[in-house]
């Protein structure tokens, strides 16, 4: 692809050989949560000098929301407090698309027999308005799975007269490794493999492409299913030129499964575990070498911590949002440019960090957070510049994560997953002989809270702003400090330069 692609690639096999050899894996938290003794002891911490790893990008955080919410009046640019929660987390991009994307129907072109839902021109034009006041970007899924080429490239059009600046991309099909077994029934016959996917693409390019000359085109939107990683392999080699990053969807966790003893059961124990953490490193990581190696990058434009619309008791308590924070920085630091976590606006109870109780809420603008949503503010904070390599001494409850911003300061992220507090021994190689910085602390009643959880002893407010208490000062010396983790806990240390 030239030497823009060749830096993108080199940059991410970089990030791989600094997450896998440099560092070693966060030390991930194993074994049951609950136990009392869990936490317990001290935990050394190293913090290299040199930043080696990616640099995480400024709309690095994203949410991904169905394409039947487009015609139900949420997203509307009369929405101030919704606008405020999506501003709060910085420049981010919001994605259409999920298991509705393939049943939806362009108004225009008409409708089909199985559509359930339809997108028109006002329904584009509420949501752009919304994401633009919000300083969002779009990437915009297209209906692969009803076969229209035409009626893909009249939506384009009209989504790129709309959307202007605020539309980064455009996406075809949702998951159509799936394609053989969705939810709602088969959309293509049980023959259907990747030269037929390719095929059919390439028409929606040629189609979009004569509508729109200057289209940003996305994909292959997998499941991630070893058919999925085939078409993600081939359709980033054959169309690298074409894509302006490759996307995958991710969920380690699912709510329909039942079997306690599953690797996938979504239980607190099993979010917090270290055999889903090395799964997750292996199944991502492995992605990411996957487009690396064809010259382009990946994002993961669809993931949570429970497939399903997650699950309550797991995805949104406290233990949810630890393990938000822990996976935004490791699949940051394995090389993925960015992440669009599923959300849910109309109710509240699964994986989403913005919520109302029911849809007439959501229509009214009446949103409140979920506990995962303060990671996303703490990731906000902490993930500026690039990584640092860290060392952790074993401890199965600590992680640590450290980066440097343009401002040349250097921030430490640290989680402790175990209920107990943990005594950490920081030591920063390059830090001045005396140093100043400040804590910041995300915090909860225990792992299994679904309220209660804090920034700074702060709450986001109804109106959907944020005023966190002072953070406090700490003093670094020769490079070294003790910290004090709360039990259940997500502190980030920023060192001045």
């Amino acid at each position: 692809m030239g030497a823009s692609a060749w830096s993108r690639g080199t940059a991410a096999a970089v990030t791989l050989v600094f997450a896998v050899c440099l560092s070693g894996r966060p030390s991930p938290a194993t074994g049951d949560p609950s136990d009392s003794a869990a936490g317990a002891g001290e935990t050394s911490v190293l913090v290299s000098g040199i930043p080696l790893g990616a640099s995480i990008p400024p709309d690095f955080l994203g949410f991904s929301f169905e394409t039947s919410a487009l015609d139900t009046g949420v997203f509307a640019p009369n929405h101030p407090v919704l606008v405020r929660l999506l501003a709060n987390l910085g420049p981010g991009i919001a994605r259409f698309g999920g298991n509705t994307l393939d049943q939806s129907a362009w108004a225009p072109a008409g409708s089909f027999e199985s559509a359930t839902s339809t997108v028109t021109a006002a329904d584009l034009q509420r949501m752009f308005d919304l994401t633009r006041e919000a300083g969002w970007r779009v990437v915009l899924g297209l209906n692969l799975g009803h076969y229209d080429p035409e009626a893909a490239a009249s939506e384009a059009a009209a989504a790129a007269l709309l959307g202007a600046r605020s539309l980064l991309a455009f996406e075809f099909g949702n998951e159509p490794d799936l394609y053989v077994r969705t939810y709602a029934g088969a959309l293509r016959p049980s023959t259907y493999g990747v030269p037929d996917y390719l095929r059919e693409w390439q028409g929606y390019l040629r189609a979009v492409r004569q509508r729109v000359p200057g289209a940003r085109i996305v994909g292959p939107s997998i499941a991630g299913t070893p058919a999925g990683v085939e078409i993600l392999r081939q359709l980033a080699e054959a169309e690298r030129d074409e894509i302006m990053f490759a996307t995958s969807h991710h969920y380690p966790l699912g709510a329909p499964v039942t079997d306690p003893l599953s690797p996938a059961y979504a239980s607190i124990p099993n979010l917090v575990s270290a055999t889903l953490r090395a799964r997750e490193i292996d199944e991502i990581g492995g992605w990411v070498r996957t487009v690396t190696d064809a010259g382009q990058s990946l994002r993961l434009t669809e993931t949570n911590s429970v497939f399903g619309g997650g699950k309550h008791g797991v995805s949104d308590t406290l233990a949810g949002a630890l393990w938000t924070v822990d996976y935004l920085f490791r699949v940051a630091q394995l090389g993925v440019i960015g992440v669009n976590l599923h959300a849910t606006l109309e109710h509240c109870g699964g994986y989403t960090p913005i919520c109302a109780p029911t849809l007439a809420d959501a229509r009214a603008d009446r949103f409140r957070v979920q506990p995962n949503y303060y990671a996303l503010l703490l990731f906000h904070l902490a993930a500026q510049g690039r990584f640092i390599p860290t060392k952790v001494t074993p401890n199965p409850y600590v992680t640590a994560y450290a980066t440097r911003g343009s401002d040349s300061a250097t921030r430490v992220t640290l989680v402790n997953f175990g209920p107990q507090p943990a005594t950490v021994r920081l030591r920063v190689i390059d830090a001045p002989p005396a140093g100043s910085g400040e804590i910041t602390r995300l915090r909860g009643p225990a792992l299994e809270a679904t309220d209660g959880v804090t920034l700074d002893g702060a709450a986001v407010a109804p109106d959907g702003t944020l005023t966190p208490g002072p953070a406090s000062p700490w003093t670094v010396v020769g490079g070294r400090t003790t910290i004090t983790l709360g039990g259940a806990s997500a502190t980030l240390l920023t060192l001045a330069p």
